[in-house]
């Protein structure tokens, strides 16, 4: 069962923001998207490559930031 009081999704792996509409793979298309229908009404995700350790940095900044806030 979906937990109702997520408020925040983040996804933090490479292009998880893209959509490939040529393609016919729900997985792919849907991810952040079904976040968005049956969990929470932000979700974070990325629309480009991004480095492991770069990623990593940033990750942990923004929940030091989101904790704050």
């Amino acid at each position: 069962m979906a937990d109702t009081n997520c408020s925040l999704v983040v996804l933090s792996a490479r292009e998880t923001g893209l959509n490939d509409f040529s393609s016919l793979s729900y997985e792919y298309i849907g991810l952040h998207s079904g976040f968005l229908i049956a969990v929470s009404p932000r979700v974070v995700s990325s629309l480009w490559a991004v480095n492991d350790l770069s990623n990593g940095l940033v990750m942990m900044k923004f929940i030091r930031i989101s904790q704050q806030a």
